[in-house]
Parts: C-alpha cells; structure tokens; sequence
C-alpha cells in the first residue's frame, strides 16, 4: 500500500510538471484582400502557433471557430478582424487584429437648373453621386470640361448637348448622361386632346388635336394594343367600349387624355326596291336598317356598283337575280332577289282588274278609271282596293302617297292618313290586253296582299 500511494504521487508530479511547461498559443493570420467591394469573398489564412482552437470576429457581428475561414461582407464599411488562439490546456493567445475596408463601386447622377436655359445663361450642374466618389471629370458637349464637384457653365448657342459626368473612388469609375437643351424660346408643355372617326369594319381612325407641338405620341386603345404613330388607325376584333388613352409628349413634358369610345356590335339588315324606268332601266333604292355607309349591288347581267341607290339599264327583258351587300362599322350584310325586266313600256287605259285576296280570303272587281294624275304613275289603279276607297296611285318601287280627307273610310274621326306600299309587279301580255300582278304591302297594315289587273294596252316600244 505504500508503495502505491508513492507510484500515484510520482505519475501526479509527473503530469503536473509536463503542463507547466506547455507553451502559450500565438495568433498569427493573413487575408487574401485588404480592400474590396461589397459581397466578394475574403479569405482567412491562420498562422498561430501552439494552438488548438480558435476564435474569429469579423467586426460586422459575425464570429467563427474554423481554422481557416472564408466571410462575405454585404455593406461597405471599415472592419476590425480580430483572431485569438487557444491550446488543449485552456491558455490563450494575445488577440491579433487586422482591418478589412469594404467599399463600393461609385454611382452618379446629376441634374441641373434651369431646365431650358438661353444662349448665355448659367447652366448649374449638381453632383449626386454616392459611395465615397474621389474624382469628377465634366464633358459638357459643347467641347469643354471641368473637374470641378458642381460646377457652373454657360452655353453660346441654341443647341442639343450631350453632358456626361465620370466619376470614381477607389474602387471603380461609373459614367452618367443626360441632355441639356437651350433654347431662345422656352417651349410650352403638351395639352393632350384627339378626335376619331368610326369606320368599317371595326376600325376607328384617330386623330392628334393637342396643342403645344406635341413630338411623340403614345396610343393605348384599351384592348391591349398601342401606337406610336401621331394618328393611327385601329381595327378592332369586336365591338363593345374601350377606354382610349392619349399620351403627348414634348421637350418641356406630356399630358394625357382619355376617353371610351363607343364600338358598335350590330350589322346591318340588306333590303332594297326597284321601280322599272324606260329602256330596259331599273331604278333600285335602298331601304336597309342599320346605318350602311358601304354598298355593293351585284344586278345579276354581270354589272356590278357601289352608290347607294343606282339606276342599271339592262341589255334585254328577262328575270335577274340582284345581289345587295350593305356594310356599316359592325360589318356586312347580304341579300338577294330576283326581278323582273319588262320589254314594253305601256300606257294604260281604262280596264278592269280584280282582287285576287285581300288577304281575308275575299275577291272583288272594281272598275278602272283613268285620270290626269294618273296618266304619269307607270302603275297605278283608282278605287285602290277596299283600304279606304279612296283615290291611290301604287307606285311599284314604294312611295308614299296622301290619301285625300274627303275619300278616307279607315276609321272615326276622318284624318289625313299616308300609305306606304312596297311591293314588286310584272307584265303578263295577252293580245291586246296586259296583267299586271303586284305584290305589296302597306305600311297601315301587317298583311301582304296581292293585286291584278287586266288592261288594254298602247304599245309605245
């Protein structure tokens, strides 16, 4: 027992003496940039010696434990590293410390005052630039320079110039233009205005009004599509609204304006009448709905025309299929009918002709008579059927025609009542007599009716 009680006190005295004599840790580093910009990495080399562990404080909040660590600095700033060292026994290294500047590349901008100097004003030029700018070099595009910070310049003549500013620090340069205008006259900012004019198909053609010699425009109309035109036309894929916004841009700045326009959805209805002329002629008239601006008739013989009523002269007699198409801003409609070409011209003298149907299922005959007013209708009948008994000339191709107070029977009291008939007819010859069969309606009744009569004819063709 003794003498392990001596063992234990030799191996004590032994491992007591073995750390006394352990050296002190020294902290020694390098880094791989002493200066540099925001977010580059910076690389840490340790030198220490005796050493175990290892503590790093990059000056920006941050610590490390690694031997050798890589950091990123994100703002620009001077930093204090600092590294200690420690060994196994629990001593520690004097703290060693290195400074790390963190900057960044400079950044101009500038403005100036006035903005549309004259010939021979001071133009005054102020620096904005950031991040620590060392040096300043002017070019003021009339051929001369500064190094001036703000400097002042005065320019001879009227003239566009290109000014630009060089700056740098110790990190980098950067470059800024802008254009300085002088002028004699000081312009006069845009009033934006526009009218336009709707057309077909779809297609609305605008129109610049603005005042204040606008130089650029700038359409959006309102279904996703623009223009830089000064008055462009648009085509549009549908009607509906559209919100249009005008932009008009000049030197001394832009106004805008905006309106919605109004895009119709409706095509029109193709309808049309002819009345029969002299020499094979037909007159044709238009009486479509829906505000057609274009027209096209098609007559059938191989002729084609585009006014709103034409008259056509055949070649000969004979059944013609007329196409009709009317355009207006919503787009095309088309119809067509066939009509008769007659090959006489007649006059008439009295006869007897006969209502087929009334359109109750009734059949009456009623005696003709000719009279002056007559004489010039190319279809007419006196007695016009049982609508009023009264005193009527039918025009074949449509027109109104004033029923006299006197002859009217169509209701209580008496009044002055106009009729509007629209039909179509043809000739039947036979000998020394012609029918005429019309069909027609009239605009005091929802019923179409259908009239023929029969009379001796005088050949004039």
């Amino acid at each position: 027992m003794k003498h392990t009680k001596l063992l234990l006190a030799l191996i004590l005295l032994l491992v007591f003496s073995l750390v006394g004599c352990q050296k002190e840790p020294t902290a020694a580093f390098t880094s791989s940039k002493t200066s540099t910009l925001i977010n580059d990495t910076v690389s840490f080399t340790n030198f220490s010696k005796d050493a175990d562990y290892y503590e790093w404080d990059f000056g920006d909040n941050t610590k490390s434990k690694e031997k050798n660590p890589i950091h990123i600095y994100t703002k620009q700033s001077d930093y204090k590293v600092t590294l200690t060292a420690f060994n196994k026994s629990g001593k520690k290294s004097s703290s060693v410390s290195q400074k790390i500047i963190i900057g960044a590349i400079p950044y101009c901008g500038f403005t100036f005052s006035p903005k549309f100097p004259k010939p021979g004003e001071t133009v005054h030029f102020i620096d904005n630039s950031i991040n620590n700018t060392t040096t300043w070099l002017w070019n003021f595009g009339d051929g001369t320079t500064s190094t001036e910070k703000s400097p002042n310049h005065i320019y001879s003549a009227e003239n566009k110039y290109k000014v630009t500013l060089n700056i740098t620090n110790n990190f980098g340069s950067y470059e800024q233009s802008d254009s300085v205008i002088v002028l004699n006259n000081t312009p006069v900012m845009p009033t934006a205005d526009f009218s336009y004019v709707l057309a077909p198909v779809l297609t609305a053609k605008f129109e610049d009004k603005s005042t204040g010699i606008p130089t650029i425009w700038q359409w959006e109309f309102g279904d996703g599509t623009f223009s830089s035109l000064q008055n462009p036309t648009h085509i549009y894929s549908r009607g509906g609204n559209y919100e249009v916004i005008f932009r008009a841009f000049n030197l001394a700045g832009s106004h805008k304006k905006i309106q919605t326009i109004n895009m119709p959805s409706s095509v029109p209805v193709s309808k049309f009448i002819y009345s029969e002329g002299t020499d094979y002629t037909i007159i044709f008239k238009d009486i479509s709905t829906g505000n057609p601006s274009i027209w096209k008739w098609t007559f059938g013989d191989g002729a084609n025309d585009t006014i709103k009523n034409p008259i056509h002269q055949y070649s000969s007699a004979g059944d013609y299929t007329v196409t009709f198409k009317t355009t207006n801003i919503a787009g095309p409609h088309q119809m067509s009918q066939h009509i008769h070409v007659s090959n006489y011209i007649y006059t008439f003298i009295a006869g007897n002709y006969n209502i087929v149907d009334d359109g109750g299922g009734n059949n009456f005959n009623y005696a003709d008579q000719i009279t002056p007013a007559a004489e010039n209708n190319k279809f007419y009948t006196t007695s016009f059927a049982n609508i009023a008994n009264a005193t009527v000339f039918f025009l074949l191709s449509g027109t109104t025609v004033n029923v006299p107070l006197q002859t009217i029977n169509c209701g209580s009291p008496p009044n002055i009542t106009d009729h509007i008939f629209y039909g179509s007819g043809y000739f039947v010859e036979n000998g020394q007599n012609v029918s005429i069969v019309i069909n027609y309606t009239d605009s005091t009744s929802t019923i179409t009716r259908k009239r023929t009569g029969t009379y001796t004819k005088i050949i004039t063709k």
